[in-house]
């Protein structure tokens, strides 16, 4: 598979040093405006891999050519979302429309997320199926590791979702949150724990800025969902994610089924009144 990643920062380089150890990417291309950085990036993670080929481009249209590519890229990474929005926006109304002849897959990770989808879909002019954020994908993953540690159970065992805004707005949908048949909030009650869905979402919502206050940055997380989202892409799993797609004129996380063409549907959700208001 080749794949395009725009931005080498802390997360366009663990991601693609993720697809390549993992064997998704045979084939790289990096492009940063600071070339010098993609370079860098480049011959080090040739030092670690030997058998895909990593291509640095002076432009973003050198990367028609790939399968998918990556939107990584930050200007500013800061707590006010408007203004890493008007950063990010600066370089998204730059590139995406010298992708609009692009006939793959953009997976953008870039945040605001929702925000960052939304005017890449319009400046690009792709099809909604074709271009969407990783959206709530990385909280949803949180949460489980949360309910995970907390239940004592494997996180494989949990299927529960964050939703909406991959921000403070998002909500833990705990009303369609089951381990097997059982509800979650079930499972905590037959088991004698505590149940405190807001104080379960408030942690989830907090992880990432809880993260970021002392490392800077947070890429592992966002990596690995990377990883996972490309790879269901590439191997057509069909696999269910929450995805910040358009719709309707907005963009916001919600659950869709992913294959090798991008978005193959959206999954209704049965949320009772209690997911609604909140």
């Amino acid at each position: 598979m080749k794949i395009g990643i725009i931005g080498l920062g802390a997360v366009g380089s663990a991601s693609a040093f993720l697809l390549a150890s993992k064997k998704i990417a045979n084939s790289l291309f990096f492009y940063d405006v600071n070339k010098d950085l993609a370079n860098a990036q480049k011959i080090d993670l040739e030092d670690a891999i030997f058998d895909v080929k990593i291509n640095v481009v002076d432009d973003v249209s050198a990367m028609l050519e790939c399968d998918l590519i990556l939107f990584a890229f930050s200007a500013l990474i800061c707590a006010n979302r408007v203004d890493e929005l008007r950063a990010n926006y600066d370089i998204c109304k730059e590139i995406c429309p010298k992708l609009s002849n692009f006939k793959g897959i953009i997976l953008i990770a870039t945040n605001p997320n929702d925000s960052i989808v939304f005017y890449a879909q319009k400046l690009s002019k792709l099809n909604p199926k074709k271009i969407f954020g990783t959206g709530t994908s990385l909280d949803t993953q949180r949460l489980r590791a949360i309910l995970s540690l907390k239940l004592n159970i494997s996180a494989n065992n949990i299927n529960a979702y964050m939703l909406a805004e991959h921000g403070d707005t998002m909500f833990f949908a705990q009303s369609i949150s089951t381990i097997l048949n059982k509800n979650i909030k079930d499972f905590f009650i037959d088991n004698n724990l505590e149940y405190d869905y807001l104080a379960i979402e408030k942690e989830v919502i907090t992880r990432g800025a809880d993260i970021f206050k002392v490392k800077n940055k947070t890429e592992y997380g966002i990596s690995s969902t990377i990883l996972r989202i490309i790879s269901c892409i590439k191997n057509d799993e069909k696999k269910i994610f929450p995805l910040s797609v358009v719709e309707e004129n907005l963009a916001y996380s919600y659950t869709y089924l992913l294959g090798k063409d991008g978005i193959d549907r959206k999954i209704s959700l049965n949320l009772n009144e209690d997911d609604l208001i909140n």
